[in-house]
């Protein structure tokens, strides 16, 4: 495996531990995570319930075989397409004027936003180049690797997020 391979299997591995990462936040506030699906105006109460469950379960099963390398193909496939509904989620709210959403992207609540679109248009095109040519050869470098820059990319967007514009807390009556 040469070294390109690697990093590319590393950066794969860390989008799979944010998958991880917000799905489990979901399913650890199944109430708050209806809550903001709900927020978005998208999916039709009926099929609310069954929305929210198969988000967690794809977040959970390609942010899994991300994390550790296997099934790449799938796993890509199915991470690039979960970023682009996220990405036209936000994007059909924010052209509505709804800047208020949260992302649902995992951690503390964070405002939708163009930038967070063009992320999640960016995370979706580079796993699903990567799917396409993925070669499935498991090694632990690109598992630690990924791991190493979700906790640096994480650690530097919280310090970031520190002085942007956070969503107001909720008052209840």
């Amino acid at each position: 495996m040469e070294a390109a391979d690697i990093a590319i299997d590393a950066a794969a591995a860390a989008a799979g531990w944010l998958l991880l990462v917000a799905g489990l936040g979901k399913l650890r506030d199944r109430a708050e995570w209806m809550r903001r699906l709900a927020a978005y105006r998208l999916v039709p109460v009926p099929l609310l319930d069954g929305a929210a469950l198969a988000v967690v379960l794809l977040e959970l099963g390609a942010g899994a075989a991300l994390a550790g390398v296997v099934f790449p193909r799938v796993a890509g496939v199915t991470a690039a397409l979960l970023f682009v509904v996220f990405a036209l989620a936000m994007a059909v709210n924010l052209l509505r004027g709804r800047r208020d959403l949260d992302c649902a992207c995992g951690g503390a609540p964070q405002p939708i936003s163009w930038r967070k679109v063009v992320l999640d248009l960016l995370l979706a095109g580079f796993l699903a180049a990567r799917a396409a040519c993925a070669q499935p050869a498991w090694t632990p470098l690109p598992i630690a690797g990924g791991l190493l820059i979700f906790l640096l990319v994480s650690t530097a967007i919280s310090l970031g997020g520190m002085a942007s514009p956070r969503l107001a807390p909720r008052q209840d009556a």
